[in-house]
């Protein structure tokens, strides 16, 4: 597994060309279900106590083909363990929902199966 990060390597706070790519390849299953990747850089992540300087990575589905958590669970969290302390949060929309910050863990549940139409992974780019 190319992507994997040795114990020793230094860690920058911006993604290089390589980690981009790495999460892409890591993201690849993600996109064999039609699910568009987008890369954004220096955003604010607001919540209820500040205002935290943040780039993110967007997984949006553009099949309208049912994706369950399921189907992109490993990959996502995959994408958090890579990014290691760089991650910040994640959040997910199902469809006809808002936005919804929680966990990124294995138990994380996105409710009932629902179908998803977009996850978020926040990290940090300071």
């Amino acid at each position: 597994m190319k992507y994997l990060r040795k114990f020793n390597e230094a860690v920058s706070p911006e993604l290089t060309p390589k980690e981009m790519q790495d999460i892409e390849d890591i993201l690849l299953e993600v996109k064999d279900i039609r699910m568009f990747i987008h890369f954004s850089e220096n955003s604010i992540y607001k919540n209820w106590l500040n205002q935290i300087p943040y780039n993110f990575i967007s997984c949006t589905d553009i099949s309208s083909l049912s994706i369950k958590w399921k189907d992109i669970k490993d990959c996502v969290l995959r994408v958090k363990d890579y990014l290691g302390n760089k991650y910040v949060s994640f959040s997910y929309t199902n469809f006809g929902m808002g936005p919804i910050d929680c966990e990124l863990n294995e138990y994380t549940n996105t409710g009932n199966n629902k179908d998803i139409y977009k996850v978020v992974i926040y990290y940090k780019n300071h």
